[in-house]
């Protein structure tokens, strides 16, 4: 098995929220205004997001 550094799992986890918030945000008509990730020692400890119903 491949040996991950943990700023690369970091990174790889970070596009794997924001393609997943991408697809959200398309499939209920929402936006997310404000994306707040915080990381400690390279690790993502929590994910802040601040949802708004889209204009239609």
């Amino acid at each position: 098995m491949m040996e991950i550094s943990v700023s690369e799992k970091s990174g790889w986890v970070s596009d794997l929220i924001f393609r997943e918030l991408k697809r959200f945000e398309e499939d209920a008509k929402v936006s997310a205004d404000c994306v707040n990730v915080v990381r400690v020692d390279n690790r993502i400890t929590s994910v802040g997001l601040d949802i708004r119903r889209s204009e239609v």
